[in-house]
C-alpha cells in the first residue's frame, strides 16, 4: 500500500476519535475546515484535498467523501512518479536512473554536470564534449563549453554547438531557440547578442591559465527571439 493512502488512513483514525470525543461541542452552525495532503516518492506534496465538515458529524459518516478521496490517491497523482532523473556511478562512469531505479542513461560518461535531472541535465563525453540531455533520457544537442562546463544560461538562453561546429541557442528547458548557423555567438545581453560568421579562436596569453576569445572585424546584432 502507497505511503499516502497509510497516513490517510492513520490521519482519518486519529481525526474521527477525536471528534467522537468532542461530540457533547457539537453545533450545526459551526464548520470544521481540514486538508488532507498527498505525497509522491519523494515526499513532496501533490494534491491538497479541503474538507468541510459540520462539528459533530464523524468522518466516518462522510462515506461518499471517503470513496472520493480514496479513487484520487488510488488512480490518480499520487500514483506516478516524477519525470526525474539521478544521477548514478559505476566503475567512475555516470548515468542516470528514474526514480524507479531504471537505467534511462548508461553509465558511460566521465563527468555529469547535473546531480538530478528535471528538465535537461549535462554530461561530458570521453573526448571532452558536453551533451544535454532532457528528463526522458533522450539526447537534444551539445553545449557550447564555457569555464571548463556547460555554457551558463544568460536571459534564459545558452549556447549550443551544432554540425561543423556552429553555434546556435536555447533555453533552459531544452527547446532550440536559434538553430546553430554562426561561427561565433557571444551571450546575450538586454535581449542583444553579437554573432559572426568569421574570425578565429585567440588566446589571450600564452600561460596555462590563458583565456580564449573569438576575433573578428565583422560582427552583427542579433535580437533574442
Amino acid at each position: 500500500m502507497k505511503p499516502a493512502i497509510i497516513r490517510l488512513f492513520i490521519y482519518i483514525f486519529a481525526l474521527s476519535s477525536y471528534r467522537q470525543k468532542e461530540r457533547h461541542k457539537k453545533s450545526e452552525h459551526t464548520i470544521r475546515r481540514t486538508r488532507v495532503l498527498c505525497f509522491n516518492n519523494a515526499n513532496v506534496p501533490l494534491i491538497q484535498i479541503n474538507l468541510q465538515m459540520k462539528e459533530g458529524r464523524t468522518l466516518w459518516k462522510s462515506s461518499a467523501t471517503i470513496v472520493v478521496l480514496l479513487a484520487i490517491l488510488l488512480f490518480g497523482s499520487c500514483q506516478t512518479t516524477s519525470n526525474r532523473l539521478v544521477v548514478v556511478e559505476q566503475n567512475e562512469l555516470y548515468g542516470y536512473v528514474n526514480d524507479k531505479g531504471d537505467t534511462i542513461i548508461r553509465c558511460i560518461y566521465p563527468m555529469a554536470f547535473t546531480d538530478t535531472i528535471t528538465h535537461i541535465g549535462f554530461v561530458s563525453d570521453s573526448n571532452g564534449v558536453i551533451k544535454c540531455f532532457n528528463n526522458e533520457g533522450k539526447f537534444l544537442f551539445n553545449v557550447f563549453q564555457f569555464d571548463n562546463g556547460p555554457d551558463y544560461p544568460v536571459e534564459g538562453l545558452f549556447r549550443i554547438v551544432g554540425e561543423n561546429n556552429l553555434i546556435g541557442f536555447a533555453d533552459t528547458l531544452g527547446n532550440i531557440v536559434i538553430a546553430p548557423q554562426y561561427q561565433f555567438a557571444r551571450p546575450f545581453k538586454d535581449g542583444k547578442a553579437q554573432v559572426t560568421n568569421s574570425g578565429k579562436m585567440m588566446k589571450d596569453s600564452s600561460n596555462v591559465d590563458a583565456h580564449e576569445y573569438w576575433q573578428s572585424d565583422n560582427w552583427q546584432v542579433i535580437t533574442r527571439p
